[in-house]
């Protein structure tokens, strides 16, 4: 990632692999309804002025993918988003489009103020989360608040069993890492699907 940021490849590399989750999405259809992708976007994509209003519109022509994606952006990325960015993300939540803060660590953040987006997923390291949360209990604390705020908390970066039995122990819900599996080629998906 940070040689696509110093070669400015960011925006095209998620423009690529939206275009590719589109196809993904086409192809599934109506089957496995419950099934959802989650798409990382950049906030050089989203400060992007020419890709960035085709994308609102692309999405808002094509409802139907609601239900199916989740833009997931990094706490450091929206928390410098300009008002203009985050007018046009609060027009796509306001069309059932879901989003997810992802690699969050300041567990100070206005997380209330994220309803207004559609927000409904919190992703945080494991270790962070406990390193934030110590006592027992501060986690369901905090699961318990970001839910009242429609949202659901994730725990990444379960890599062994130890960080297993961490989120168990934490009653952590979901949970994502290497330990479920090593990301794939998305043709492979596709061929699953």
């Amino acid at each position: 990632m940070k040689v696509a940021e110093s070669k400015g490849l960011i925006g095209t590399i998620d423009n690529l692999l939206l275009f590719r989750l589109i196809q993904l999405v086409r192809r599934l259809g109506k089957r496995r309804p419950e099934l959802r992708f989650f798409c990382n976007m950049s906030r050089y994509s989203m400060a992007d002025e020419e890709f960035f209003p085709q994308f609102i519109d692309f999405m808002t022509l094509n409802e139907e993918f609601s239900s199916r994606l989740v833009f997931e952006i990094s706490q450091e990325d929206f928390n410098v988003l300009d008002g203009d960015v985050l007018d046009r993300l609060e027009t796509l939540g306001r069309r059932g489009f879901g989003f997810s803060m992802d690699k969050v660590t300041d567990f100070e953040q206005e997380f209330a103020a994220m309803e207004n987006y559609n927000f409904q997923f919190v992703k945080t390291d494991l270790p962070d989360l406990l390193m934030h949360h110590p006592e027992q209990g501060d986690v369901a604390d905090f699961k318990s608040f970001v839910r009242r705020k429609g949202m659901q908390l994730i725990a990444s970066r379960i890599e062994n069993e130890e960080s297993v039995l961490q989120a168990l122990d934490a009653q952590v819900e979901y949970a994502q890492g290497y330990l479920f599996g090593e990301p794939a080629a998305a043709g492979d998906l596709a061929k699953e699907l």
